[in-house]
């Protein structure tokens, strides 16, 4: 097959999808203290289904509210920035980049890692003092670049899938061995188009086998392995990746604070995922 390059993916950027102005607003808010929450309300009302996620999780089990919340802007104070952005980001994004039902593309599975990814990545964050918003973004984003591939070249994507399963590699070496490009390369070009924080980039392009200067990259990685350890997928076919000796050394965490962590991821992705149903 003959190799790809980048540009034969990502193609002329004015094609690719654009994120939604309320994105671009938390985006825009990632270090400001003083946002405007009614602001951020009106622009959630915009759009009926994310108001009224907001309004499901912020009446969750999970935050175990005794009255019910009734507003958007009530909503949001009682979420938090960081959980709103969270649930904005992967709201908009779950939209935006949606299905094609005739593409033969998991979605369902690729979004379901991408969300336990991110959740663990945003409980790893404290222990690397990260920023748990970023680091959520992060880890959301993390494979993008398959998606973009599968949905640009989903017969170059076939393939892909097809070599990895003979060959039994992991998916990178899959990716450069029929296409002769990776999905971190096409993750990063994607962000970089949607002007994403340089961090996150960064950690996109490198999380599979992060330096040890790169702190969110590691997150990121800790995060994907972790998430697929706890078996979010229910894919028995799918392997854990390699975890780096490295990343793994820096984490020092002890196991039984390693099994609250992911209890807590367990039971916080258990919730997102019911906000999101339809």
């Amino acid at each position: 097959m003959t190799p790809l390059l980048l540009n034969d993916i990502i193609g002329d950027p004015r094609s690719l999808p654009s994120l939604p102005a309320v994105v671009l607003e938390l985006m825009a808010t990632m270090e400001k203290p003083d946002i405007s929450i009614r602001r951020l309300a009106d622009q959630i009302l915009l759009d009926g289904a994310l108001a009224a996620r907001t309004l499901r999780l912020a009446n969750s089990s999970f935050y175990g509210m005794s009255a019910r919340v009734a507003t958007v802007e009530q909503g949001i104070t009682i979420l938090g920035l960081g959980t709103l952005r969270m649930l904005v980001t992967t709201v908009s994004l779950t939209t935006t980049l949606g299905r094609d039902d005739k593409l033969a593309f998991d979605y369902e599975r690729f979004w379901k890692q991408a969300i336990a990814t991110a959740i663990c990545a945003k409980n790893l964050a404290p222990l690397f003092e990260q920023a748990a918003g970023t680091a959520f973004l992060a880890g959301l984003l993390h494979a993008i670049g398959e998606l973009v591939i599968a949905t640009r070249c989903p017969v170059e994507h076939a393939a892909t899938v097809a070599y990895r399963h003979t060959m039994d590699c992991p998916q990178r070496d899959a990716e450069v061995a029929v296409t002769g490009i990776d999905h971190l390369a096409v993750g990063a070009a994607l962000l970089e188009h949607w002007r994403f924080p340089p961090a996150i980039i960064s950690a996109v392009a490198r999380y599979d086998n992060p330096p040890r200067d790169d702190g969110l990259a590691v997150t990121v990685h800790l995060a994907n392995v972790l998430a697929h350890a706890l078996d979010i997928t229910g894919d028995a076919a799918e392997a854990i990746p390699q975890l780096s000796d490295t990343a793994w050394a820096l984490l020092s965490i002890e196991p039984a604070a390693l099994s609250l962590l992911l209890d807590s991821v367990r039971l916080e992705y258990d919730s997102i995922c019911q906000v999101l149903a339809p």
